[in-house]
């Protein structure tokens, strides 16, 4: 079976070496990153299938990867996914972790306004979940705003969170 049919792979095949998509190109990746990409993107799938268990320990695997080889813009991506599924557990101490985790990489990162926009993201659904309307609008109208092209179809997530805080 094939991750790109909608299967898993057995684990064991994450670990050689792959070819992993990327920003519409293929490119030929590390063991390493390949299995972090490949993880994160199944975290996605999980939390997007209502699987947030199943998305949280993919999470776990991918940041310790992403910790490891010190890549930043995987350990952003799995820090969000990881707080959405830890909000959707209704664990919202744990999301507030995953952003003030978020707030570290971030401080770190170069691409200051992608690393805002996301945490921005994180923090409205947080104060969502906390039934904090106004301010879950704000950081959400926040995020949207920072968007470099407008909101597109790619960022429906945001569009999403911010109808949901109306």
């Amino acid at each position: 079976p094939s991750l790109l049919v909608g299967s898993v792979d057995p684990p064991g095949d994450l670990e050689r070496d792959a070819v992993v998509t990327m920003g519409g190109g293929l490119v030929a990746a590390p063991h390493r990153l390949a299995e972090s990409v490949v993880r994160g993107r199944l975290a996605a799938l999980y939390l997007s299938s209502r699987n947030a268990a199943n998305a949280l320990e993919e999470c776990r695997k991918a940041a310790a990867i992403a910790h490891e080889l010190d890549n930043l813009e995987l350990l952003r991506g799995i820090l969000f996914i990881q707080g959405l599924a830890d909000l959707e557990l209704d664990n919202t101490k744990k999301a507030e972790d995953a952003a003030a985790e978020l707030t570290a990489v971030n401080a770190r990162g170069m691409r200051k306004d992608v690393d805002i926009r996301i945490y921005d993201h994180l923090m409205g659904r947080i104060e969502l979940e906390k039934k904090n309307y106004d301010q879950a609008i704000r950081q959400l109208k926040k995020a949207v705003d920072s968007l470099p092209y407008g909101p597109l179809e790619t960022n429906a997530s945001y569009i999403d969170s911010l109808a949901l805080a109306y």
